[in-house]
């Protein structure tokens, strides 16, 4: 592990003048573990069949979850040493499912992405979870883990030495899992699996694990091109649990120079204008992950949403709650003055004793 840390530095992109790529991504987020005695309670009521419709096994820990949400992104990373640079160029962006329901949708799929930040194997400290891990790597590594060489083994005809670890002290933020290391003398990480042990001081989470997966690219160097993750969340025990998938593909690595223009613009992530307006096509085109059957029918799924009796207080509710906002527009009309704040209407104090102000915005 040693020489496997001191090697990491030879191994990283950044080495190159410049590199760039186009990366996929999709965000799923579903309600979890459905228990069989909600499905018997469902199929009583034939008008809930479209709801068993909608669940379905995941992939990932064998449970029954329903999709409510998901979000797609096509962006193309770019890189330059010297001046160091990097910018983010989103082409594409399509969100379906129940965040549609709030203006703040876009607020929250940028609180998922900032929740589960993208995972660097080579940097010292790993931001997930909204907190700092110390990668199975980092330079101080060796202090921080215990290794055991467990197996030598080919991963994608590629000959490997297994390392599996673990926190020498399981209640600090580090992982457990797995490495697997060229056994060559690169020492390049090709495949590693990461979880959180079960002592984590990490709130609300019950479980996760995250899978990348590094190919050999037509220069000869590595690059990331597999990134799946997904985490079971809970609140309270009585309330019903929730997963996050995100599955996140790369390709199309260059490293020829870049022009310095697409440098300039400000900010670290410039969107497309046409981002929100790909078509199907486009999409079959650019989508690397398959959607599964219930996320194809997200449409027809929030469609039925909306037609139970009763949900649209629900909904109201939850807007209110998010947004603080209510709307005096409806489905098809826009609403062209929303009350609120909501939170400030009843308020007190010691000279005016309670007040009752009323407001809100165009």
């Amino acid at each position: 592990m040693r020489r496997v840390i001191a090697k990491k530095r030879q191994n990283s992109l950044e080495t190159n003048p410049y590199y760039s790529f186009k990366k996929y991504q999709k965000i799923t987020v579903a309600l979890n573990d459905i228990s069989p005695s909600q499905i018997e309670w469902s199929k009583k009521k034939q008008s809930r069949q479209w709801l068993l419709d909608h669940v379905e096994v995941c992939p990932y820990n064998n449970k029954l979850i329903m999709p409510i949400s998901i979000n797609e992104t096509v962006e193309e990373k770019i890189y330059r040493k010297n001046p160091e640079s990097s910018k983010t160029y989103l082409d594409a962006e399509k969100r379906q499912g129940v965040n549609m329901f709030l203006q703040t949708g876009d607020i929250v799929n940028e609180l998922v992405k900032d929740i589960f930040a993208d995972i660097h194997i080579y940097d010292n400290q790993i931001k997930v979870l909204r907190h700092p891990f110390t990668s199975p790597i980092a330079d101080n590594a060796i202090s921080f883990y215990r290794y055991y060489i467990t197996d030598t083994t080919f991963v994608d005809n590629d000959k490997c030495i297994r390392l599996d670890f673990t926190p020498n002290n399981q209640q600090d933020f580090g992982f457990r899992g797995t490495v697997y290391v060229l056994a060559d003398s690169t020492l390049q990480v090709k495949r590693c699996e990461l979880t959180i042990p079960t002592n984590s001081d990490v709130n609300f989470v019950e479980q996760m694990k995250c899978v990348q997966e590094f190919s050999r690219l037509e220069n000869g160097e590595w690059g990331l091109t597999k990134d799946n993750i997904f985490v079971e969340l809970y609140l309270v025990n009585f309330a019903q649990k929730a997963i996050v998938i995100r599955d996140t593909r790369m390709d199309d690595y260059s490293f020829a120079a870049i022009d310095d223009a697409r440098f300039k613009p400000k900010g670290s992530i410039i969107k497309n204008p046409k981002a929100k307006y790909r078509d199907d096509q486009y999409w079959a085109e650019q989508r690397q992950v398959s959607l599964t059957k219930t996320e194809g029918s997200m449409g027809s799924f929030i469609d039925r949403l909306e037609k139970i009796k009763g949900f649209h207080y629900i909904l109201l509710g939850v807007k209110l709650l998010f947004e603080n906002y209510l709307e005096t527009g409806g489905k098809d009309s826009p609403s062209y003055f929303d009350i609120g704040a909501i939170n400030t209407f009843i308020s007190q104090n010691f000279h005016d004793g309670m007040r009752l102000p009323f407001g809100g915005q165009t």
